[in-house]
């Protein structure tokens, strides 16, 4: 069995063995705890009661240890007076909208069962601290009443442990881990394929693709009753979490009648983002009320207006993968995306729609051929405008080109300009992020060259330094991701945190590895301050139409390198370790002889990674066996790169011997540990770099 069962007298936490949580989540074989009948049943019948009263009760109430406590207070003690406050509210709104009589218990705030719920919520408390520690954590508990639009695809949680009960209505659904197909489930990347391929599929066909999804991954599933409550490993604590969906009765376009609580511990780093996602909006009228003494108050963001979040960052930061990262986890948001590519097939486009990470109610705009800040800002403003007023879609989240500055981007988000009107009206700058990459960085932004020592087609006038686009990225945003701490050491990483500080005081630094960070740190964060950022001269030179296209001030071109044959492995291995001159960015899909699938390339400054991308099918036209990379590079001699990758393609005859042979030729690029090798990639180029250092000092000491 993967779960353990375990049946449950209600006035007791744990019959016989009090250490059982604990030593079963110890256990590598399994990914969860159920307990039975774990509430009672007056308070059953309360919930029962409760939520049969339909849309007046709909409600989601969340308490997080410490937010909005009165001095001395435990958080027992002040989930306890926020549960009796929220509860007494609603029975008074209950009995003067005439849904309840006046004099009610329920129309008084339910004083009993709420002493009730807070005897079940301190025992399941209790119960989580048996099962994940004494760690510096804080609490978070959410009681869901009547919300519809859960998750009803299986799924796991990015943390260590989650509890989960229903107290009315259908319970929470595990699956039978000895029946999930892990291999798909991976594959799939978190979506529904089906659901990708018929973005415009109505409620009841999404809701008929997503139960046969669930049953190609697993055949087998518990359904928990009301009143036993799951104890599930996540993503944080085990390579197999538990996997979990809500009854297809709570998903969207439904009416459900049900009560469900979750109990979550949340590291104290991280605890002010998760209020400013549940309370922003409110947290910031109190605010305002508290300045009232101030010459100007800030308004509260409009919640009709669309909110975005804008990730910025230099050529190979990582702002695709953080792209990626965001869809795979959003947690039932309805996300529109906006991509650009600077080159005339948009690989980031493709690479996000070949991952199957977009959602059924997603939708995707791909710009490319220029940048969103200049040549393709009308655009830009026409697109977002257009998903604005479709009013579809939750979010918006718009990838910029690596050599975009982010300022001309964040001012088309005022209202006008000279009369003209942008996208103030229509849509909210919410967050603005750039990406860092740890290892690169430093290396570009501590050298003295400028613009025209490097021949980057600057003006004569126009002093700049390379490091300048680097710094305009970061001292416009207030959220630096610093991406790829795993191939620096810890104190290479802690003298970078200090030169982004430096530059920018205001904006939050976080850590990441393949670009992966809480999302409440990326959305609906209310973070992003228009007025303040209006103010600095930038902006205003921006709105003067003073901006150069970065294609033009930096000199920056691509080749788009297509071709149906594979290449042959080892003389493909050779040409990477040789390296590739010139190159500041380089992305795309390899097809290599021997290999089943498609390889994801992506190569920035001194590392190049090679990950496994989806299976071909030669039936499907976006997975048939093919090159497609883009170069992006300084004065790049297009000719020579291209016959250089021609020679490590397969010969014709090479080509008549097919897979059968290919297979059995030496291969480094067959699936192997990720990490492994890009760590080992990223040492070969820096080992080529190195070489040719030498090679160019020795030349100019002979001349």
């Amino acid at each position: 069995e993967i779960f353990r069962f375990v049946q449950m007298q209600p006035a007791e936490i744990l019959s016989g063995d009090a250490d059982l949580p604990m030593k079963v989540m110890q256990e590598e074989d399994r990914n969860g705890l159920v307990l039975r009948n774990f509430a009672s049943e007056a308070v059953m019948a309360w919930a029962k009661e409760f939520c049969a009263l339909g849309e007046p009760v709909a409600d989601q109430l969340c308490y997080y240890e410490g937010y909005k406590a009165q001095a001395g207070e435990t958080f027992e003690q002040q989930l306890k007076r926020q549960l009796v406050e929220d509860m007494k509210e609603c029975g008074q709104a209950l009995a003067d909208d005439k849904v309840v009589k006046q004099g009610t218990e329920m129309a008084r705030g339910s004083p009993a069962a709420v002493e009730q719920l807070l005897e079940l919520l301190t025992r399941l408390m209790r119960l989580h601290q048996q099962c994940c520690g004494e760690e510096d954590l804080r609490w978070k508990v959410k009681i869901q009443i009547n919300q519809n639009g859960a998750c009803t695809k299986f799924h796991d949680d990015l943390v260590e442990v989650r509890l989960a009960m229903a107290l009315t209505g259908d319970g929470t659904v595990l699956a039978d881990n000895r029946q999930v197909d892990w291999d798909f489930y991976k594959s799939c990347e978190g979506v529904i394929p089906a659901l990708q391929q018929k973005p415009d599929a109505s409620a009841q066909e999404a809701s008929v693709m997503v139960e046969e999804w669930n049953q190609r991954l697993c055949k087998e599933e518990f359904v928990l009753n009301a009143g036993d409550v799951a104890v599930m490993k996540g993503g944080k604590l085990t390579d197999h979490p538990c996997l979990h969906r809500a009854p297809y009765s709570a998903g969207e376009d439904t009416e459900p009648v049900r009560l469900l609580i979750n109990v979550d511990r949340i590291p104290q780093d991280e605890l002010q983002q998760f209020i400013d996602m549940d309370f922003g909006e409110g947290e910031e009228e109190e605010e305002v009320q508290e300045a009232s003494e101030a010459p100007a108050e800030k308004e509260t963001p409009d919640s009709s207006l669309l909110p975005v979040t804008v990730l910025s960052g230099f050529l190979g930061a990582g702002k695709t993968t953080l792209l990626t990262h965001v869809l795979q986890n959003q947690e039932g948001l309805r996300v529109a995306v906006v991509v650009n590519d600077m080159a005339e097939v948009n690989i980031d486009g493709m690479l996000v729609k070949g991952t199957k990470i977009l959602q059924g109610q997603d939708k995707m705009v791909e710009m490319q051929n220029g940048c969103i800040c200049c040549t393709l800002r009308e655009d830009l403003i026409e697109n977002v405008t257009k998903l604005a007023e479709e009013k579809r879609f939750d979010y918006l989240l718009i990838e910029s080109t690596g050599i975009s500055e982010p300022m001309p981007v964040a001012t088309t988000f005022v209202h006008e300009h000279d009369g003209r009107k942008l996208l103030g009206s229509v849509a909210r700058l919410d967050t603005l992020v750039t990406v860092v990459d740890a290892v690169n960085f430093l290396k570009d932004y501590q050298k003295t060259d400028t613009l025209q020592d490097r021949q980057l087609g600057a003006e004569k006038t126009d002093r700049r330094t390379i490091a300048q686009l680097l710094a305009d990225q970061v001292e416009c945003a207030n959220l630096i991701l610093l991406n790829k701490v795993d191939l620096v050491s810890e104190s290479d990483a802690k003298h970078l945190e200090g030169v982004l500080k430096k530059l920018n005081p205001k904006a939050k630094v976080i850590r990441s590895t393949y670009s992966k960070v809480d999302l409440k740190q990326l959305l609906n964060t209310k973070s992003f301050d228009i007025e303040e950022a209006e103010q600095m001269p930038g902006w205003y030179q921006e709105l003067q139409g003073n901006h150069v296209p970065e294609t033009e001030e930096y000199g920056i071109s691509s080749l788009v390198y297509r071709e149906k044959r594979p290449f042959h492995p080892t003389r493909l291995d050779k040409l990477l370790n040789n390296g590739l001159d010139g190159i500041l960015r380089s992305k795309g899909i390899l097809y290599v002889a021997g290999v089943d699938r498609a390889l994801v390339w992506h190569q920035a400054g001194a590392v190049l990674s090679i990950d496994q991308g989806a299976p071909w099918q030669h039936d499907v036209e976006e997975l048939e066996p093919r090159q497609e990379v883009v170069f992006i590079g300084q004065d790049l001699e297009k000719n020579s790169l291209k016959q250089r990758l021609e020679k490590a393609l397969l010969t014709e005859e090479e080509m008549q011997l097919g897979p059968v042979e290919w297979a059995k030729w030496p291969n480094t690029f067959r699936p192997r540990s990720g990490k492994d090798r890009r760590k080992r990639l990223a040492k070969a180029a820096r080992v080529v770099q190195n070489k040719m250092k030498k090679q160019k000092t020795a030349t100019e000491a002979a001349a």
